[in-house]
């Protein structure tokens, strides 16, 4: 989105606009006589919200997902929509007819009825879907009280776990792979959940914008202070975190796109809700508590399903950051958009491409950096049995630096301050960091400068 945060770009416009007062809600309202209209409108762009092998049907219906479910956290039945339709060169007539296939079965699947919209060309597809609906109160996110419990209506993980099987090739079972991606193409959206306990929740919010977001969000507008005590997450998120070395926290609170109500409860509500979502196969997670004074921690039972060390309140871990008396701070990181199509302009990124913008996995590149930080090589033995010898270094330019991993002769041939141009590159994680690699096959090491 360039270099200004969503949050910023969303500042700006309100400042130019005179709208200074605006409180951020996951809807828009306003009164039309005794009605109270409200109104969603979401965007979908192939750049960056379509993930591989996706289809396109599947894409069309997200869309619609992704304004039904703040309908839902708001307590609101979603009745029209409106949808406009950016269609590329490159989509065929079955192509186009699989995006109507998407919103015929959305619509079907939460009782609304297109009204119509508008086509145009260019050079992706951009799907911006409106959603229209009446309600006398809306559920918003300033409501909670202190002593409230914090629920949510399903785990968290598996959408930045299938994201990461995605992107990145990921190790996991073949059951849990299909659970994981599943999610990402084809989520659950808790319209009925919140339809039928909207009555129940002081505040609430849709989660798809990251846990961790909509968890500081809702303190941050009702003025209270949010415990987790538990993480509303399964073993096999946790399993799978261990087996490719990333951070279960990460997984959880930082995911997005997960589609699930967050919301605040009296105590009094708490098995009212529970018989519901028992009745209806609602996972629900009770991760919490509200108390006075402000921002989001994990409480010690939490902390300690993490692999936190703790004695008492006390989190002894040095290696985390957010630390207050009571417990680790969960900041919020906000979701960003990770994906990106293999359109023309990718792949004439070339030497264009900063090493510190890149996040996941490409292949094919063409960078250019300074080598600075360079290691004492290692030996090491490959997956084919061989030993051979590895190092690290940064490789830097004027924006910024990535990793390079160094193999074999390569590592001889530059020294800190070498310039070199990496052609052939391809990312990967190790250790939850981006490292870039010169592809053994084709990839080449070009000396510019010593």
């Amino acid at each position: 989105m360039n270099k200004l945060s969503e949050k910023k770009i969303i500042e700006l416009f309100q400042n130019t606009l005179g709208n200074t007062n605006f409180v951020p809600e996951d809807v828009e309202s306003f009164k039309i006589g005794k009605e109270q209209l409200v109104v969603k409108v979401d965007t979908f762009v192939e750049s960056t919200d379509l993930p591989p092998k996706m289809k396109l049907e599947d894409a069309a219906r997200k869309s619609i997902v992704s304004c039904v479910s703040d309908f839902a956290s708001k307590g609101v039945k979603p009745i029209f929509g409106i949808v406009s339709l950016t269609i590329p060169k490159k989509l065929s007539r079955s192509n186009i007819q699989s995006l109507a296939k998407g919103f015929q079965i959305a619509t079907r699947e939460f009782g609304l009825k297109i009204l119509g919209g508008d086509t145009n060309g260019g050079k992706e597809l951009v799907i911006t879907f409106s959603l229209f609906g009446t309600a006398k109160k809306i559920v918003k996110r300033n409501g909670a009280k202190t002593n409230d419990l914090i629920i949510c209506s399903g785990p968290f993980g598996y959408s930045a776990a299938g994201i990461s099987i995605l992107l990145e090739n990921n190790k996991c079972s073949k059951t849990f792979g299909v659970k994981a991606k599943r999610s990402v193409f084809r989520p659950n959206c808790r319209l009925e959940f919140g339809l039928k306990n909207k009555n129940y929740f002081s505040s609430a919010m849709d989660s798809s914008d990251g846990l961790s977001t909509t968890l500081n969000e809702m303190s941050k507008q009702s003025k209270k202070k949010f415990i987790i005590t538990r993480t509303p997450s399964e073993k096999d998120i946790s399993a799978f975190a261990d087996l490719n070395r990333i951070h279960v926290e990460d997984l959880i609170f930082n995911g997005g796109e997960e589609y699930e109500i967050v919301a605040t409860i009296s105590r009094t509500h708490l098995e009212r809700i529970k018989k519901y979502a028992k009745n209806h196969k609602i996972r629900l997670y009770e991760i919490g508590y509200v108390t006075k004074g402000r921002g989001v921690f994990l409480g010690r039972t939490a902390a300690d399903s993490l692999g936190y060390k703790c004695k008492g309140n006390r989190i002894l871990n040095k290696n985390f950051p957010y630390i207050e008396n009571f417990g680790v701070q969960i900041k919020d990181k906000g979701w960003q958009h990770k994906f990106l199509a293999n359109t023309q302009e990718a792949k004439q990124l070339g030497e264009a491409w900063s090493p510190r913008q890149y996040r996941w996995r490409r292949t094919g590149l063409v960078v250019t950096g300074t080598i600075r930080d360079l290691e004492e090589p290692r030996v090491v033995r490959t997956k084919y049995g061989k030993k051979t010898l590895v190092a690290n270094a940064k490789l830097v330019d004027d924006k910024g630096f990535i990793i390079l991993t160094l193999w074999g002769d390569d590592i001889q041939k530059v020294s800190n301050g070498t310039k070199v141009k990496i052609v052939g590159g391809f990312t990967k994680k190790f250790g939850n960091k981006v490292q870039l690699n010169k592809s053994p096959k084709d990839g080449t090491m070009e000396i510019l400068q010593r």
